[in-house]
């Protein structure tokens, strides 16, 4: 299954089970059996039953802030159309693209980048806008996340492209490495995941143009087009 399902998933249950583990934890201790005594007293009876509503309360408070949370990220989310959509610079990739030029495309269309300077290399961001730029897409979060990294000598040749779409309907996560050098198992071209909705088990391609990746993701998580 796509990792970042699964991780997803660790990020939106993880409370919950941790909430349930609290309360089996709760419940036990102060049971009579786990101290070793008889309930004998009206005041044994009332401290087991305010425990008991101590421990739900806190359940139901995870519960809330958790939902909350989600509800935020859900509204914080990028609004995708088919003019702010940072694939389209996904579509103009090749072994031979610039940092100049994804720059001077991020200008001619409004996008923000965010770069980080590493010892072997250049992590370059884009996004639609300045009010999204740095929020990596977890947790249910939707829209379009595109990464991409250059070699830190002089030349700033290309060494890979990180594409990430998640919709309602589905999502995908396509590496793109351009030359031999390739990570997490990939290879040369475009190493393409995606997943429709409700579908238990993602679909893997090994793709030589980004419009193939496109036309392929496209219709699973923006079927009705985009916004």
């Amino acid at each position: 299954m796509n990792a970042d399902i699964i991780l997803s998933a660790i990020r939106n249950v993880g409370p919950f089970v941790l909430a349930a583990a609290v309360f089996g934890i709760a419940w036990y201790v102060s049971s009579p059996k786990f101290q070793g005594r008889r309930i004998t007293s009206f005041f044994a009876i009332h401290t087991d039953v305010g425990i008991f509503f101590i421990v739900i309360g806190t359940v139901l408070g995870l519960v809330y802030i958790g939902a909350k949370e989600v509800e935020y990220m859900d509204e914080d989310s990028m609004v995708i159309t088919a003019e702010n959509t940072t694939a389209s610079l996904f579509l103009s990739l090749t072994p031979e693209t610039t940092i100049g030029e994804v720059e001077a495309m991020a200008e001619e269309y409004g996008w923000f980048t965010s770069m980080v300077q590493q010892s072997s290399y250049i992590e370059l961001s884009i996004y639609p806008d300045r009010e999204n730029a740095g929020n990596k897409l977890y947790g249910g979060k939707k829209g379009v996340e595109l990464e991409l990294y250059f070699e830190s000598d002089g030349i700033h040749s290309l060494l890979s492209a990180y594409l990430l779409i998640i919709t309602d309907s589905g999502n995908a996560t396509c590496r793109y490495f351009p030359t031999d050098y390739t990570e997490w198992g990939g290879e040369t071209g475009f190493n393409l995941t995606v997943k429709a909705k409700g579908r238990l088990f993602s679909k893997k391609y090994l793709l030589d143009t980004p419009q193939e990746v496109i036309d392929i993701v496209y219709p699973i998580v923006y079927p009705d087009g985009l916004a």
